[in-house]
């Protein structure tokens, strides 16, 4: 349209960086509100990613019916009449971001982070850039301490939780 966009450029003069630009509809916003902004958006937009890719939260499989068609009842799939769709959608979003800040939290609680880095590093001597967990690898951890405590329920003669976690670590590996 006609509205103004304020652009920024950023360039490394070492070139250890790619160039960059930035873009805000807030002429007068100076480049260092610019890039504040920027920064204090990304932990946010991450978020929403890992909500989206890793949770389901662009298509919960909820609200709809499903099966084969019968007399008397809606074919399968979405149904746009009726609030029944409505309201377990509008159930899922918070319910996704509490599982979310639930798996975090455990996660920083059990401060395995810099383990789990490690041990990336270990696996893939070639990426030496990580330096801290994704959320794909919190979820890792969790779903390794919930089948370890599983496999404990009905352990194996004289296995302990740390050599149920590295078995299902390599199994994952494996997989």
């Amino acid at each position: 349209g006609q509205r103004l966009v304020h652009v920024l450029v950023t360039r490394d003069p070492k070139g250890n960086y790619e160039d960059r630009a930035f873009f805000s509809t807030d002429p007068n916003a100076n480049p260092a509100q610019l890039l504040e902004r920027f920064a204090e958006r990304w932990l946010i937009e991450a978020g929403f990613r890992d909500a989206m890719q890793l949770f389901g939260l662009t298509d919960p499989q909820n609200g709809f019916s499903r099966g084969r068609k019968e007399p008397g009842r809606p074919k399968p799939g979405p149904q746009p009449r009726g609030s029944r769709g409505q309201k377990a959608v509008q159930r899922t979003a918070p319910f996704i971001w509490t599982v979310y800040g639930i798996v975090v939290i455990w996660y920083l609680r059990t401060k395995r982070w810099e383990q789990d880095v490690k041990t990336h590093r270990d696996r893939a001597p070639w990426y030496r850039s990580k330096v801290a967990p994704s959320c794909e690898d919190m979820f890792g951890s969790l779903r390794i301490e919930i089948m370890s405590r599983r496999l404990l329920a009905r352990p194996l003669p004289s296995r302990t939780l740390a050599e149920n976690r590295k078995t299902l670590l390599r199994l994952g590996m494996a997989a």
